[in-house]
């Protein structure tokens, strides 16, 4: 019997999905549909047409399609005679993706729906979902993949529809800087979104004063040297796995903290000294991070090994477990696990070294008064001002975003087929990888994917993650 298939979103996530059922569903078996809008259709949020500033925070040769072939990106930019850099242009990959998903969906002879979704409704006669479309046109479906990482800005100072705050920075091209020519500028935010919102903005409005906070203030550190493999004696799947088994399945604090140390020592100074006196916040920690390739490099990839073995693992952890694990290392690995590309590191360094860039310490809030932005501290004293803001916090979906984020997400909530999950994202089975369903129970003819499930999945934001994702879900239900 032919199985009816929805893909909503059409990005990383929806084309590892496509690719997932090439592999291991035979295709007179499948009947797919593609939804996505025009501009986001095999290319999603991240991958559009941009500035050519917004790099891929992957090396060429590290990122690809089917991350079964990791030298398919290459190939595809040999092919097109496009340059080859270290770290290309995210529209390039964007590019690269969209052919490939339109390869896969001429062989599956899957049909691209070039409209957003807007609601979904579970038939109990049919055992089906019905799909409305932005159009108003319905359709009914035995399985449906969320795939549509389109999630709303966080606003965590509030500042939502003040005049001259920018809630969201994407496409870089949209940021109005012929408006801004002398003014002051501040960036909400360190991370990797916020670093092409700064070498966009010093780019393009080089007379600007631009300043830049978060909570901590620490940025991502510089990709090191090629990551050699380290000797992981205690960072081992066999290791966590026992440990589980012996404590009902969680994953324990103390134990992961000694395994962590103990593998450090291959990176050249103790963890203890290393988050005391190399990770730092602002200039400093970027200069250490230049400075030092080779120890940095080490300790990138031993994060990155860390991220790995964490991926359904670290849900397992009791509350005070995970949040111990968080205090002590969450920080650390987030920015060791996401380098910058060295030359997006020099943009900076070299804008703080001139003086229009400069970080800002112990902002608590930000106010706006006359299209002016009063930057405080906890006491309420004026640190700074601001002609315009720019948020680069990132994006993620919760109850209290719930009333900015797409239809779609309303539907699914309002309606009881999917949930919040404590980690954040929306909650499945880390096991079977069902969408747990407050009305439906366990559900496997629904299944989540990508940033959707980011948090029960740790870190799920890189292509091969989400792709391995695909194929188990989908490598499971052919068996």
């Amino acid at each position: 019997m032919t199985q009816k298939i929805a893909i909503i979103g059409m990005g990383v996530a929806g084309g590892a999905v496509l690719a997932s059922y090439h592999k291991f569903y035979p295709k007179e078996k499948l009947e797919i549909d593609c939804y996505d809008d025009p501009i986001h259709f095999g290319k999603g949020i991240p991958f559009r047409p941009d500035s050519s500033l917004a790099l891929n925070n992957s090396r060429s040769d590290a990122i690809s399609f089917d991350y079964q072939d990791m030298d398919d990106f290459v190939s595809w930019l040999k092919d097109q005679d496009i340059p080859f850099q270290e770290y290309m242009p995210r529209w390039t990959y964007g590019d690269y993706m969209l052919d490939r998903i339109q390869e896969l969906s001429h062989d599956l002879k899957a049909k691209a729906i070039y409209q957003r979704v807007t609601d979904i409704t579970w038939l109990d006669q049919t055992q089906q979902w019905q799909l409305v479309d932005q159009s108003g046109q319905s359709q009914d479906y035995d399985q449906v993949h969320l795939c549509c990482g389109d999630l709303p800005a966080h606003d965590f100072y509030h500042l939502l529809g003040q005049n001259h705050y920018i809630h969201n920075p994407y496409p870089l091209q949209a940021i109005p800087m012929t408006e801004m020519p002398d003014q002051t500028l501040t960036v909400i935010g360190t991370g990797l979104a916020a670093i092409d919102v700064l070498k966009y903005c010093l780019t393009h409005s080089p007379q600007s004063l631009i300043q830049v906070f978060s909570l901590n203030n620490y940025f991502p550190t510089i990709r090191g040297r090629d990551q050699v493999d380290l000797d992981y004696k205690f960072l081992t799947e066999n290791n966590l796995d026992h440990a589980m088994a012996n404590n009902q399945g969680h994953l324990s604090f103390n134990d992961l903290d000694q395994w962590i140390q103990a593998d450090f020592e291959q990176v050249g100074v103790t963890w203890p000294v290393f988050k005391s006196e190399w990770l730092l916040p602002g200039k400093a920690g970027l200069d250490l991070s230049m400075g030092h390739p080779k120890i940095f490099g080490r300790a990138q990839a031993l994060f990155l090994h860390l991220s790995n073995l964490l991926s359904t693992r670290l849900a397992t952890m009791t509350v005070s477990d995970y949040q111990a694990f968080k205090d002590h290392y969450m920080d650390a690995l987030i920015n060791l696990r996401n380098p910058m590309p060295k030359d997006s590191a020099l943009i900076l360094l070299r804008a703080f070294e001139e003086g229009r860039l400069k970080t800002l310490n112990g902002i608590d809030s930000v106010q706006a008064e006359n299209q002016t932005f009063h930057l405080l501290n906890e006491d309420h004293t004026l640190i700074a001002s601001s002609d315009w803001v720019i948020n680069a916090t990132g994006y993620g979906l919760n109850d209290q975003n719930l009333n900015q984020a797409s239809s779609i997400f309303k539907s699914l909530i309002n309606k009881g087929y999917v949930q919040f999950a404590n980690l954040g994202g929306l909650a499945i089975d880390l096991d079977t990888g069902q969408t747990i369903s407050p009305k439906l129970g366990p559900i496997s003819h629904l299944l989540i994917h990508g940033t959707l499930i980011n948090g029960q999945v740790f870190q799920n934001n890189s292509t091969i993650k989400i792709q391995a994702w695909a194929d188990k879900l989908i490598k499971n239900k052919a068996l």
